[in-house]
C-alpha cells in the first residue's frame, strides 16, 4: 500500500507520524490522521498526495514557529454515514493540531453553537412531519413497534440494501448479517419492517439460547444496525431495538492458557514444514491471533538494530503485525505492533522459511469469503485439538497460546505495560498515547529473552 495510506474496515485514511523535535510544537500530537472519505484505493494515493502537502505546510510552519491559520482542506468529503462515535475513534484533522488563537476558538464555538443549532432543528422538523402524518394535533408517543414513513412495504432485503449502501461494511460483516437476517426470518418467517415488535428480538435471542452471551450480542447489535439503517433510508419512522439489551454475564466461558503437557503434545504432531507447522509455534512464541499470523508477508519480518542499557548495538528481526498491506487487517488500532522473533524460532528455522517466500510467508492459505485466510486451518487445529492432541477442556482452543504467552511473561516478571505492547492489548491509560508509532525495541527484546516455558522438551532437546 502507499506510504502513509491506511485501510480501516472499507475505508482508507491518510497516516504520519509527527517529527520527534515537532510532537512538544503540535501539541504533543505524534501523529497526523486524515479520513480520505474513499474507499477506492487509486482515489486514496491522489488525495493522500494531497494531503502530504497540507501536512508538509503544517511540518514546516511548526518548525519556524510561524503562526498562520490552517489552509482549507483539500476537496475530501467525509463519508455520509460516518456518526459521531466513528468521527471520535479517529484523532482530529491535523490543522487542528495547531496551537488556536482567540480568532479560532471564537469560529469554534461559533461553528459549534450553529451544529447544535442544525441538530435542534432537524428534530423540530422530524416531529413537525409526524404530526402531518399521523394528524396535525398528534402527540409524539415512544411507539411499541416500527412505523412505515416512506416505504410501506420495505422488507429486510431493502433494510439490508439501505445499510450495505450507508455502512459500506465490510465482507466478513457482510456476511455476519445476512446470517442474522436468516435467523430473524427462521424465527418471525418472512415481515414488513413496519409489522417487527420487541416480542419478535426477545424470539430471536431465545432461540440463540444454547449460545454464548457474546453471540446473543453480537446479533442483537447487528439486528439494532439494520434498523437503524432503516430509519436513516426512511423506511421506517423509529428503531424499536433502541434499549434493548442481552442482560447477564458469561459464566465458565472464558479461554483458559493450554498446560505443557497440552503445549508438548501439540508440538510433537506438528508438520515438519507449511502453515500447519508455523501458526501453533508464532502462536506460541509471539502471543499473536491466528488471523494476525496467516496474514504476514514477508515485508512484516525485519531486521533492525537498538542499543542496550550500556548503549551497545544488537541487531534482532522484529516482525511487524500491521494492517498495511491491501489483505491484512487488524482487531483494533492497538493490535498494530512489532514482536521481536524469539531466538527459539530461529533456532528451528523460521527465518529460513521466510527467505523462501516472496509476498505471504504462508501462500498456501486461501481466503474465505469473507477474506480470512486461517479459516480452513482454524477448522483443522479446532478438529485435531479434540481428536488427535486429546485436549477435551472446552475452555481451551487456539487462542489459549495467547492467554499462555501473557501468562508466562507475568510469571517472569515482565512488565504489564510492555506484555500489553507485546500482544496488542490497551492498558487504558492516556499516557501511553505519548511516544513513537511503535514501543521501544529495547524492552520488548528484553522481554522475549525471558520468555521460557519450563517442562516443555523441544525437538533438538530430546
Amino acid at each position: 500500500m502507499s506510504e502513509h495510506v491506511i485501510r480501516r474496515g472499507a475505508r482508507y485514511y491518510y497516516r504520519r507520524r509527527v517529527p520527534i523535535e515537532l510532537v512538544e510544537k503540535l501539541d504533543g500530537k505524534r501523529e497526523v490522521q486524515r479520513a480520505l472519505g474513499t474507499s477506492d484505493l487509486r482515489e486514496a494515493r491522489i488525495l493522500a498526495r494531497r494531503v502530504g502537502v497540507e501536512v508538509d505546510e503544517l511540518f514546516e510552519r511548526a518548525r519556524t514557529g510561524a503562526v498562520a491559520p490552517p489552509k482549507p482542506r483539500p476537496n475530501v468529503d467525509p463519508a455520509p454515514w460516518s456518526s459521531r462515535a466513528e468521527e471520535e475513534a479517529y484523532p482530529p484533522h491535523e490543522s487542528e493540531l495547531a496551537v488556536p488563537t482567540e480568532q479560532d476558538k471564537l469560529i469554534a464555538e461559533q461553528r459549534s453553537a450553529l451544529n447544535a443549532f442544525k441538530e435542534d432543528l432537524s428534530i423540530i422538523l422530524a416531529s413537525a412531519r409526524q404530526r402531518v402524518l399521523h394528524g396535525a394535533h398528534a402527540i409524539p408517543s415512544i411507539p411499541t413497534h416500527t412505523q412505515a414513513t416512506g416505504t410501506p412495504g420495505a422488507g429486510l432485503n431493502e433494510a439490508f440494501a439501505a445499510w450495505e449502501r450507508i455502512r459500506q461494511p465490510t465482507q466478513e460483516t457482510k456476511a455476519t448479517m445476512l446470517r442474522v437476517i436468516q435467523r430473524f426470518r427462521e424465527v418471525k418467517g418472512p415481515a414488513k419492517l413496519a409489522d417487527i415488535q420487541r416480542t419478535h428480538l426477545t424470539a430471536l435471542l431465545n432461540s440463540l439460547q444454547t449460545s454464548s452471551l457474546a453471540t446473543q450480542r453480537t446479533y442483537l447489535s447487528m439486528f439494532k444496525a439494520l434498523l437503524s439503517a432503516a430509519v436513516s433510508a426512511e423506511l421506517i419512522s423509529h428503531c424499536v431495538a433502541a434499549n434493548y439489551r442481552v442482560e447477564g454475564k458469561e459464566k465458565g466461558k472464558a479461554r483458559i492458557p493450554f498446560a505443557v503437557s497440552d503445549v508438548q503434545c501439540i508440538l510433537d504432531s506438528l508438520p515438519a514444514s507449511g502453515a500447519a507447522r508455523w501458526i501453533p509455534l508464532l502462536a506460541l512464541y509471539t502471543g499473536a491471533r491466528r488471523e494476525e499470523i496467516g496474514q504476514l508477508r514477508r515485508e512484516d519480518i525485519k531486521h533492525e538494530t537498538y542499543r542496550d542499557a550500556s548503549g551497545k548495538t544488537h541487531k534482532v528481526h522484529m516482525l511487524y503485525i500491521t494492517d498495511d498491506d491491501d489483505t491484512q487487517r487488524l482487531k483494533n488500532t492497538n493490535s498494530r505492533r512489532r514482536v521481536p522473533v524469539h531466538a527459539e524460532l530461529i533456532r528451528m528455522g523460521f527465518m529460513d522459511h521466510v527467505s523462501k517466500q516472496t509476498g505471504p510467508i504462508f501462500p498456501e492459505l486461501v481466503p474465505d469469503r469473507t477474506g480470512r485466510v486461517t479459516s480452513a486451518f482454524g477448522k483443522a487445529f479446532s478438529k485435531s485439538l479434540r481428536t488427535k492432541y486429546g485436549v477435551t477442556d472446552t475452555r481451551k482452543t487456539f487462542h489459549s497460546f495467547r492467554h499462555l504467552f501473557k501468562e508466562v511473561l507475568r510469571e517472569h516478571g515482565v512488565p504489564k505495560a510492555v506484555n500489553d505492547a507485546l500482544t496488542g492489548h490497551s492498558s487504558g491509560d492516556t499516557a501511553e498515547d505519548y511516544g513513537g508509532e511503535f514501543y521501544p525495541v529495547r524492552p520488548l527484546v528484553e522481554a522475549m529473552e525471558k520468555y521460557e516455558i519450563h517442562g516443555l522438551e523441544l525437538a533438538s532437546q530430546k
